[in-house]
């Protein structure tokens, strides 16, 4: 499935199945055909069933099911944020996707069961302060992996069907993101993110950049009036902190789950 917009047809008014701003729908059959419309629908994400016969994707915040080439599509849940990462299980019984929420900036897992109308949110009431995303199953069906954020470090969990808590697969320094499993359900594949800055200043004689305070990494920079202490939070982990100017007397002053901006 391709997801993109192509010509005028995205400016063109919607029928059911093509509503809210997404762009239009197209599938590329491989090697080489040529890229069609799937009929008129219009989505955010896309899925086709494990048998091939049928596809799911999302417009906005809906939830629809269409046959394989995208007509007949019929309108399955309405979600109370935008749809994405959507899956199908690998036995067709159920569908699960993320679901972004603009008012509070967090995002959830949801599930919906195409043989009945309506979502139901996963893990309501594991974590209220976590925000999870981006899931995918394993082939044999027997768990489902996904990332969630929590204090700002992100980390891969599994869940196993009637689970209500799931089970933390990473730990580390890094951040772990996007996890796919490998065809025969053996290997994990994560995408390993680490955030980091570096501390500069202009030096005018040189006419260039130099590292400031060993180049930390550290943003929102501010200096005392008498020129002799110097205050910056620190990248990614947004504690406030304070020093001579010449890094030395260094001293934290704010901890987690404060996020200290703009001193």
């Amino acid at each position: 499935l391709f997801v993109g917009s192509s010509g005028p047809e995205t400016s063109a008014s919607h029928s059911p199945g093509d509503v809210g701003s997404a762009p239009p729908l197209w599938i590329l059959s491989l090697p080489g055909e040529a890229l069609r419309r799937a009929g008129r629908t219009a989505a955010d994400t896309a899925t086709w069933s494990p048998d091939g016969r049928e596809m799911a994707f999302v417009d906005g915040t809906v939830v629809y099911r269409a046959r394989s080439d995208g007509s007949d599509a019929k309108q399955l849940a309405t979600l109370p944020g935008t749809g994405s990462w959507l899956r199908w299980s690998p036995d067709g019984s159920r569908l699960r996707l993320t679901v972004f929420d603009k008012a509070t900036g967090q995002s959830s897992l949801w599930e919906v069961l195409p043989a009945a109308k309506g979502a139901q949110r996963l893990l309501a009431a594991w974590d209220q302060r976590a925000s999870e995303c981006c899931g995918n199953w394993t082939p044999n069906g027997k768990y489902f992996v996904f990332q969630a954020t929590h204090e700002g470090k992100t980390e891969i969990w599994a869940l196993a069907p009637g689970q209500e808590q799931p089970v933390q697969l990473t730990s580390g320094q890094m951040h772990s993101l996007a996890p796919f499993v490998s065809p025969n359900s053996e290997k994990l594949y994560l995408i390993g993110e680490q955030l980091r800055g570096e501390l500069s200043r202009y030096d005018r004689k040189a006419g260039q950049f130099l590292p400031y305070l060993s180049g930390i990494s550290a943003e929102f920079v501010d200096f005392s009036k008498d020129r002799q202490w110097v205050a910056y939070v620190t990248f990614p982990e947004q504690i406030l902190w304070r020093s001579r100017i010449d890094g030395n007397e260094r001293l934290q002053l704010t901890s987690s789950p404060v996020r200290a901006a703009v001193p």
